[in-house]
């Protein structure tokens, strides 16, 4: 169910007429056309809708100019879109037509303007943000749109409330939305003053620094952030060394018992015989040289010392760690650690190239006599080389996927010339994804869309989704497995399920990769530059002043029974993880319930902030890495300025532009 053509067309001509005037009243944007060929339009029109919720009374203006001549019962419709609601809704289901979006107090049937609503918006449940007006006869929605799926937990709360609400009927005409959107504005204006006087209240009452009941300041709340770093290093350098036994413990289940022996052989015979078959199979032993423990010990022997491309290509893959304990082998073929456990954590051979032995204590690091002449002759500068190259690439494939979800290969290659003087050629460089790819231990994914390589994060691969599936179900399962013996029907009905559920999840991947790579057509790819090289995609990111400002917040609200070192920086690294990979400004609120900090800011609303602030500080996949605030800037024009929180600066155009012209903000960026 839909508008007409005839009611379709009027409604976006007054949307369009309102649209332009609440630019040219506020100055959103630069060169808005509706009509114009922009594949920015709709996002340039979508923050105009935004100002123009957050600024309703501006419709009188409107009213007063008519600016486009409308008659009288258009600008009767426009007035009434003073009582628009705009907020987040749960789109539950679709009934005869219309889609029934839920808030806390009612249930709304939601006509669809130039299609159904069901065509536009997809699956059910949802959650989406918009807002709905009174049109004709009926409830419509403005068409900006921030739709998100709710969770298992939240999709059962959802469909739980709907129940309750249903028994108070559905509002489907225009005179129940306004009767609800006037209610709804009234005690929004209530709370608003109950919150500023419980605030005020709350500053007085804390006007001594003390904070809220089961929260304190940790140590580091007080520092800059470069001693805070070193606070932090100390604390976990300290940790380490309280917990020997821990590291000694890993040593032992790495090193063989006994006294070092320099004998290959000796060496071998440390090994199980499937190990021994699997080496015999890599060095291209025929069948019959490794059937038996004792045929692939032997061609082992006979073989390693000579195969320098297999001794090159596993030190091609292997850790920083075990590649410079080899390059140390080679000028010195024996290695003691003797002066305890957290020294030889560094040092780590490649077997069987060189063995580590523990004896008395000491850790001893031996390359086989029959071996030396291989590792000491090895180019490790070359090789080094050649390391640095692949890890900078899969560092940038890596970061790519972490900032833009999906990206096609040749712009990532592009990219990555682009930072790295000595790049590899594009079909090693597309060799190396795939390589890395296969191994399962990638940030990535090779995907194919139009017959184009492309990159997928590792949330955005089968397996992971897989995973999810299973662990979602897990106790489900485990109940089935106790109960089979008798109940072999409730087991297959769990599988049943499961099966259901993951082709259900698999179908919804395919769905969000294609629309991921489609709606990167209309943006450009987000350029990185030296960050993309790094090992940690995410280290960028935890640097931005947004960032920084909740985890100074988190350091000076500590839940008590939390560790002080550690608290902010876990709670950091998941909020911007979780946000960036599941693109929902309500995960950091979840994150930051379940970390105990509800209640943390006195019912303020700061964290809150500090979160929202975050999240639009964060690259977002749907718009190709670029962050909610860094698109902004390309839609409006300008440039956008942010106080210590990361929050937006509102500047007045007589204001000090904050740029540091010492020119008024009108004449400078504001223009």
């Amino acid at each position: 169910m839909h508008l007409s053509i005839e009611q379709s067309d009027r409604f976006l001509d007054l949307v369009d007429s309102l649209l332009l005037y609440v630019n040219d009243r506020f100055h959103v944007v630069r060169d808005l056309d509706p009509d114009q060929d922009d594949p920015l339009v709709d996002d340039k029109a979508a923050l105009i809708a935004h100002t123009l919720w957050d600024n309703p009374d501006v419709i009188d203006e409107y009213l007063s100019s008519n600016p486009d001549g409308i008659d009288e019962a258009d600008l009767a419709t426009v007035a009434s879109w003073k009582d628009g609601l705009h907020k987040t809704f749960s789109l539950v289901r679709y009934q005869n037509g219309v889609g029934l979006f839920m808030d806390d107090a009612h249930v709304f049937a939601v006509c669809g303007v130039t299609m159904d609503v069901e065509e536009a918006l997809g699956r059910t449940p949802a959650i989406v943000e918009t807002t709905l007006l009174p049109f004709d006869d009926v409830i419509v929605y403005d068409g900006f749109v921030d739709i998100s799926d709710p969770d298992g937990l939240e999709a059962k709360r959802i469909q739980d409330a709907f129940e309750d609400r249903l028994s108070a009927g559905v509002v489907s005409t225009p005179e129940g939305l306004i009767e609800a959107s006037r209610a709804e504005h009234a005690l929004a204006a209530s709370s608003e003053l109950d919150s500023f006087l419980a605030q005020i209240s709350g500053e007085e009452a804390q006007d001594d620094g003390a904070l809220p009941e089961g929260f304190h300041a940790s140590p580091l709340s007080s520092l800059s952030d470069e001693d805070r770093f070193e606070a932090v290093e100390a604390y976990y350098t300290e940790h380490r060394q309280t917990a020997p036994f821990q590291i000694d413990a890993y040593i032992r289940a790495n090193s063989f018992e006994g006294a070092p022996t320099d004998a290959l052989g000796d060496v071998l015979d440390r090994f199980e015989s499937e190990t021994l078959v699997e080496m015999a199979d890599v060095l291209g032993a025929k069948e019959s040289q490794s059937s038996t423990r004792a045929t692939a010990r032997a061609t082992i022997a006979r073989l390693l010392p000579g195969d320098a491309g297999t001794y090159a290509s596993y030190l091609l893959i292997s850790p920083a760690e075990v590649f410079d304990t080899m390059r140390a082998l080679a000028e010195e073929p024996v290695l003691e650690c003797p002066a305890g456990p957290g020294d030889c954590l560094g040092r780590y051979p490649l077997i069987p190239y060189a063995a580590p032995f523990l004896h008395d204590g000491v850790l001893t690091i031996v390359v086989p006599r029959e071996l030396r002449e291989l590792v000491a002759g090895f180019d490790y500068e070359s090789l080094s080389h050649m390391r640095a190259g692949e890890r900078a690439a899969l560092n940038c494939a890596s970061a790519y996927v972490t900032y833009c979800g999906v990206c096609p290969l040749d712009e990532v290659y592009d990219r990555f010339c682009g930072i790295y003087s000595d790049a590899m050629s594009y079909d090693e460089f597309a060799e190396l994804m795939e390589s890395e790819s296969e191994t399962g231990q990638a940030l990535f994914e090779c995907w194919d869309f139009e017959e184009l390589p492309y990159l997928a994060h590792y949330t955005l691969c089968k397996d992971f989704v897989a995973s999810q599936v299973v662990q979602r179900h897990q106790d489900e399962i485990m109940n089935g497995l106790a109960a089979a013996s008798n109940m072999q029907g409730a087991l297959d009905a769990t599988y049943d399920r499961v099966r259901d559920d993951l082709s259900r999840e698999l179908g919804n991947l395919e769905d969000v990769r294609l629309s991921l790579a489609t709606d990167h057509y209309r943006t450009p790819l987000r350029a990185l530059g030296e960050e993309a090289l790094d090992d940690d995609p995410l280290r960028a990111l935890c640097t931005l002043p947004a960032v920084r400002a909740l985890r100074r917040y988190l350091d000076a609200h500590v839940p008590d029974g939390e560790n002080d070192y550690t608290f902010a920086d876990q709670v950091v690294d998941s909020v911007v993880r979780s946000v960036l990979e599941v693109g929902d400004k309500r995960v950091g609120a979840s994150i930051a319930r379940s970390a105990g900090l509800e209640g943390s800011d006195g019912g303020s609303g700061r964290l809150a902030s500090l979160l929202d602030n975050v999240y639009r500080a964060l690259p977002s996949w749907e718009d190709n890495g670029w962050s909610p605030n860094q698109l902004k800037e390309r839609i409006t024009g300008r440039t956008l300025f942010f106080d210590e929180d990361g929050a937006e600066m509102k500047i007045g155009p007589m204001d000090p532009c904050p740029c540091g012209s010492g020119k008024k903000y009108g004449e400078c960026h504001g223009r």
